[in-house]
C-alpha cells in the first residue's frame, strides 16, 4: 500500500512549521479539520490534508504522478468590526504567504524528487464560515508532481 500522500503531507507540514512568516503557527496533518471548534485563543491553525493521487502509466514526464493536497489556514475572529477586519487582513496575508512559499518549493519523498506544479486558492476565503461562525478559512490546493 502506498503512503505517498501521507508522506507528502508530513513533509509539507514539517516545511510549513519551520517557516518564519508574518504570523506564527504550527501546521498539523489531519484528515478532516474540525474548524467549528476553533477558539480565538488557538491563534492560527494550519491544516494539511491529502485529497487525491493521479497516476499516468507509461509517462516519464514530470506529471507522471500528481498528488493533490489541501492546506487550510484558519483563525477565529472577534472583537469590534475594526478588530475583526484587522484579524482577517492578517489571516489573509498569512494564507497568501503560505501559498507563495509552497509555490517555490521542491520536496524529496522516499528518495523521489517532487516539485510543486500548482498552487490554487479555492476559495481565497470561505465567506459563509466567516459570516456564520466568525472563522476565517482559506483553502489552498497544492498539486505536487514527481520528477522522474
Amino acid at each position: 500500500m502506498s503512503t505517498i500522500l501521507i508522506d507528502i503531507c508530513n513533509e509539507v507540514r514539517d516545511y510549513l512549521s519551520g517557516l518564519t512568516l508574518s504570523q506564527g503557527f504550527t501546521a498539523e496533518r489531519v484528515w478532516v479539520p474540525l474548524v467549528t471548534q476553533i477558539t480565538a485563543e488557538a491563534g492560527y491553525l494550519v491544516y494539511v490534508a491529502p485529497t487525491e493521487r493521479e497516476i499516468t502509466p507509461g509517462t516519464r514526464g514530470p506529471d507522471a504522478n500528481e498528488h493533490e493536497i489541501k492546506i487550510g489556514v484558519f483563525r477565529k475572529v472577534g472583537g469590534t468590526e475594526s478588530q475583526q477586519n484587522s484579524a482577517i487582513d492578517e489571516a489573509f496575508i498569512l494564507s497568501q504567504e503560505v501559498g507563495e512559499a509552497l509555490s517555490k518549493q521542491a520536496f524529496t519523498i522516499d528518495s523521489q524528487e517532487s516539485s510543486v506544479l500548482s498552487v490554487k486558492f479555492e476559495p481565497a476565503f470561505d465567506e459563509a464560515l466567516l459570516k456564520e461562525d466568525r472563522i476565517f478559512a482559506a483553502m489552498i490546493k497544492v498539486t505536487i508532481g514527481d520528477i522522474r
